[in-house]
């Protein structure tokens, strides 16, 4: 029998660091396309879903999830590069078939096991397909067994190099932030062949990819959106074949009506209101919130919670300040939940909206460039929110996938109380450390 992901349990049941609900069931009910591939850099993509299904996992993953949260999709390795590393091996005859795993008894580790995400028995086909990472870049170790096995003397000369003492600096540089795969070394070392359980042995568990939900269930019920960005990798820098991220490449492969996976991922500090301040009431804390690109996309399921609170309970006083700042590259191509956005900021769920666009293609744009030159304009009025005492004082998020983003964030902010409060340079640090530290300043930034 081929198996695939839902004819035994996934990765054994076995659980990882993170995980907060076991897998539930959900189907596809949306896919949109919010800018175009072939003109921005990162296109965003919008997937909606249905969690389907009654159980107890499914009330535990409904009951605890809620705005701010994340979300683990499980996905599958790429069939392509499942079958390459299959037939490079010469495996792909016998890859259905259904093996048991067991560890050599003459093994020099200490404590050798068959690792618990691993069904025991399963097939090939299965175990490259759901448990491994082939696409993770390969560490020293495996790139020994690849110098091992070499049989070109050139090719085992180079791999040598690169897992040595003195190619550390090498091996970060062309492997590791090049974000090589196996397949590209098998192709690029075509005189290599390591057998099959070395690479178990070596390659990582695959680990599903935390998404931030963009929805509320006081709003959409069981049904939660999520906004994901395709980032292309060029064969270029030692990269064989063109391709998306692995867990974002299949997500752009679902359709309408495909059943997959999901569970909730364990809570963090990012979350409305607060984890250590549950009694909060959202309708009345002063809220600045920083989210350029897909960063956005947890404020928009604050933005439906906020507005689900106050169509129930009513805004007893005038609402307090909330701002959002986003940012793009171009308005014009990309503007992630525009019409939604200007909406809340017309009902006054958002009070300030502050737009910045980086590469407009009008030259005599309004906007700011940056969402950092967005602060700095209105800088004298955020510092005021922020040092408001009035309770409840004002909370700061920031989120988005940009790599210099927390720090160019954090030098922002000590700039302007220097400007604005005259504090020294130690002085403004102080400050925003505790304001970190009391968790009124809150990130979720990723590269």
């Amino acid at each position: 029998m081929i198996q695939n992901s839902t004819s035994i349990q996934w990765q054994n049941g076995n659980r990882f660091p993170g995980q907060h609900t076991l897998p539930v069931n959900a189907r596809v009910v949306s896919v949109a396309e919010i800018s175009p591939e072939d003109i921005m850099p990162k296109p965003k993509r919008l997937i909606e879903i249905s969690i389907i299904g009654e159980s107890e996992n499914v009330d535990a993953f409904m009951k605890d999830y809620n705005a701010g949260d994340s979300v683990y999709f499980i996905f599958p390795n790429s069939q392509k590069e499942v079958d390459f590393v299959l037939h490079r091996l010469g495996l792909y005859s016998v890859a259905d078939n259904q093996l048991k795993l067991s560890v050599d008894q003459n093994s020099q580790k200490r404590d050798p096991k068959v690792p618990a995400f691993i069904p025991n028995p399963c097939s090939l086909r299965y175990l490259l397909t759901y448990c491994l990472d082939i696409r993770r870049a390969p560490g020293r170790p495996l790139l020994r067994v690849f110098a091992e096995y070499a049989k070109d003397e050139k090719e085992k000369r180079r791999l040598l190099e690169l897992c040595s003492a003195q190619g550390v600096t090498e091996f970060t540089t062309f492997v590791r932030q090049a974000a090589i795969s196996i397949v590209d070394f098998m192709i690029a070392f075509p005189s290599s062949n390591p057998p099959i359980d070395r690479l178990i042995e070596l390659l990582p568990r695959l680990i599903p990819r935390p998404y931030s939900v963009s929805s509320h269930q006081s709003r959409q019920g069981r049904r939660i959106r999520f906004v994901y960005s395709l980032l292309n990798f060029s064969a270029v820098n030692g990269i064989q074949f063109p391709h998306y991220g692995i867990c974002s490449e299949w997500m752009r492969s679902l359709q309408v009506g495909d059943k997959i996976q999901v569970m909730l991922k364990e809570p963090s500090k990012f979350r409305l209101p607060p984890i250590s301040s549950p009694n909060l009431s959202i309708l009345d804390i002063p809220l600045i919130l920083i989210g350029p690109g897909t960063g956005v996309a947890p404020f928009a399921s604050f933005f439906q919670k906020i507005l689900a609170e106050k169509i129930k309970n009513g805004q007893s006083e005038a609402a307090p300040k909330r701002y959002l700042f986003y940012g793009t590259r171009d308005l014009e191509k990309e503007f992630i939940f525009r019409d939604e956005l200007e909406s809340l900021n017309r009902e006054g769920i958002i009070t300030d909206l502050i737009l910045c666009e980086s590469q407009p293609m009008k030259d005599n744009t309004a906007h700011p460039k940056y969402v950092q030159d967005g602060l700095r304009e209105r800088g004298k009025e955020i510092v005021d929110c922020i040092m408001n005492e009035s309770a409840p004082q004002t909370l700061i998020f920031a989120c988005g996938d940009g790599k210099g983003l927390s720090k160019d964030l954090w030098a922002c902010f000590i700039e302007l109380f220097q400007t604005h409060l005259g504090k020294t340079l130690e002085e403004a640090n102080a400050l925003l450390k505790e304001l970190k530290e009391k968790e009124r300043y809150i990130e979720d930034v990723w590269s």
